[in-house]
């Protein structure tokens, strides 16, 4: 018997029959829709019915970010008074970013690209005034803040911890503060906090000579400051080497365990530095998975043997040149001769050539016969991969390491040369 199919095209779907449709409890929908990614049906779904809203905003909104900039804020002041009286969208936004214009002078500080992209010529406008407003935000889990400035208030503080008590993954990006005190406040006003991310964070001109303390005054000031927030991701720490060695000092003054999985460095600039990074990992040594290291030159006194269980390791690229000598870059060498973790499993670093020419004689610039050794020690038996990238070198890469791998055999049998991986990067 033939049947005739109906003819579907790649964006035409074919709904249930009514009388199957009705028979479909809403719970069973509820069970559907969060596997749903395609935002138009999403949307589509939650003009169903009440009981499909609910879900299909939730997973939404779960999925995309909600940015708040001066441009569009009156429309989202008018969505939070009608939230009062009728279901709107703002009890289900999960991730909200408030995007504040600053004045032209204060762009010249630093900050992310793309902060200005909407319109470079807009004039000074701060959300200060409108957060005791922004009530009704209950679903909002992560929450990014743009040009957080010294003129951010207790009542400020006040009205985001009102409004924002659920926030649990913070951004702070860019972020001027008056004083040490001001920055522990906002990190304060959210009692949940557990992910924090500082990108282009300058912590004030208090700590400008907090090098120069002796280490009596150093004490005395960090015993009055407040206990760090029990986070179990710093996603991302980029501020300036002052600033850096201030806040692992803080949280190592506490010595209250931190369950960090995931900590990222975004340049480690100096010894100071690390010395500061080496004296804060024992605090989150049993439950610190990953560490990654963006940036920096200098290995003198970072130490990763307290992390015991760490799995993935990502240190910053190194530049190789053949007039500094063969074997002569040991910048990552150096770190991971002080990795005891007998549980990693991923190491990833990057390659980069002073000069096109001579690429192989550059490349053997680096400390090929030290990663050798470490590597083929006991502690790294459960390693599978080693992911170098480089930019337009990858044949040269992979002629070297098979150069100096093939049929070499690691801890756990197999062969050296099987583990790495080498990926082109523009």
């Amino acid at each position: 018997m033939n049947v005739e199919m109906p003819m579907v095209t790649s964006t035409s779907t074919i709904p249930l029959p009514q009388e199957l449709s009705d028979r479909i409890s809403v719970e069973i929908y509820e069970l559907i829709i969060p596997f749903l990614s395609h935002s138009p049906t999403l949307m589509a779904c939650s003009l169903v019915s009440r009981a499909c809203l609910r879900v299909s905003w939730k997973t939404l909104f779960h999925q995309h970010t909600v940015r708040v900039n001066p441009q569009n804020l009156a429309a989202f002041l008018e969505l939070i008074d009608l939230n009062t009286c009728s279901m709107t969208i703002i009890s289900f936004i999960q991730r909200l970013h408030f995007r504040q214009c600053i004045s032209v002078e204060a762009r010249s500080l630093p900050a992310t690209t793309g902060v200005w992209e909407e319109d470079d010529n807009s004039s000074p406008f701060l959300f200060d005034e409108y957060f005791h407003r922004f009530v009704g935000l209950t679903a909002v889990r992560t929450l990014k803040l743009s040009w957080v400035l010294k003129s951010t208030d207790a009542l400020i503080i006040a009205a985001l911890r009102n409004n924002f008590s659920g926030v649990t993954a913070l951004y702070l990006d860019p972020m001027l503060s008056s004083s040490v005190k001001h920055f522990c406040n906002i990190l304060g006003a959210f009692p949940l906090l557990s992910s924090l991310s500082l990108c282009s964070v300058n912590l004030s001109r208090e700590l400008d000579d907090w090098t120069k303390l002796d280490l009596s005054t150093r004490e005395t000031y960090l015993k009055c400051s407040p206990p760090p927030p029990l986070l179990s991701n710093l996603r991302e720490l980029n501020v300036d080497s002052i600033s850096m060695v201030f806040l692992f000092s803080w949280m190592t003054h506490h010595n209250r365990p931190l369950p960090i999985q995931s900590l990222s460095v975004e340049c480690l600039y100096n010894q100071s530095c690390n010395v500061a990074l080496s004296k804060f990992l024992p605090i989150s040594s049993s439950t610190l998975q990953e560490l990654t290291i963006r940036e920096g030159s200098v290995s003198t006194n970072l130490d990763l043997s307290s992390c015991a269980n760490l799995r993935a390791l990502e240190i910053a690229g190194v530049y190789l040149h053949k007039s500094t000598g063969v074997g002569s870059v040991q910048f990552i060498t150096n770190i991971l001769r002080t990795v005891t973790s007998e549980c990693l499993e991923e190491i990833r670093f990057t390659l980069t050539m002073r000069s096109s020419r001579d690429a192989l004689a550059s490349i053997e610039a680096f400390d090929w016969k030290g990663l050798g050794s470490i590597i083929g020690q006991r502690q790294y038996k459960d390693l599978d991969r080693i992911q170098i990238r480089t930019s337009n070198y990858k044949e040269e890469v992979e002629q070297t390491i098979f150069k100096h791998f093939m049929g070499v055999k690691t801890a756990k049998g197999s062969t050296l040369d099987r583990i790495f991986h080498v990926l082109s990067v523009e």
